[in-house]
């Protein structure tokens, strides 16, 4: 009768075990498909970017107020550009189910892929331009100073690497 008791025990034991094996896993393949409840709460990098930057320039409520049109101006265009960029990518990688390529085709999205990420490039060149003309000169020289480390931030999700000895 023990020995029946023993062996119910460890069924469920096991049972136990593989549903919580189960529940692990469910958890961690959701969090690496979606976002994490603390990435879903946390501002996007240009956010921390651009409040990094205010917060070392320490713009009066003028430049505030011309910053933040700015802000949404270039925000506005990355939207674009990075949709338009998605897209592109989707029709290129569609061709690899082609058994047969059309390499015309494949180069020219290839092509357009690169010119979208040159707009994005000129788009937030231009836009940190316009940023800097707001600074009177001493923001101009803390401007020089740290947008490096404000395109870092920008374009690196997550916490900060260590920094490398100059």
């Amino acid at each position: 009768m023990q020995n029946n008791n023993q062996l119910k025990f460890w069924k469920w034991a096991v049972l136990l075990l593989a549903v919580l094996n189960v529940c692990l896993l469910a958890s961690i393949w959701l969090k690496q498909n979606g976002q994490s409840h603390d990435e879903m709460h946390r501002p996007p990098n240009g956010e921390r970017a651009a409040d990094f930057l205010l917060e070392q320039l320490k713009f009066s409520e003028q430049q505030m107020a011309a910053f933040e049109k700015l802000k949404e101006g270039h925000r506005h265009a990355m939207d674009s550009l990075r949709e338009a960029s998605k897209e592109t990518h989707r029709l290129f990688f569609d061709n690899l189910k082609n058994e047969k390529q059309d390499t015309a085709k494949v180069n020219e999205l290839a092509r357009s892929i690169a010119n979208n990420q040159t707009q994005i490039e000129l788009v937030t060149f231009n836009h940190f331009k316009q940023v800097r003309k707001l600074c009177d000169e001493k923001q101009k020289a803390k401007f020089d100073e740290i947008i490096q480390e404000v395109l870092r931030r920008m374009a690196r999700p997550g916490p900060s690497p260590p920094k490398q000895k100059e």
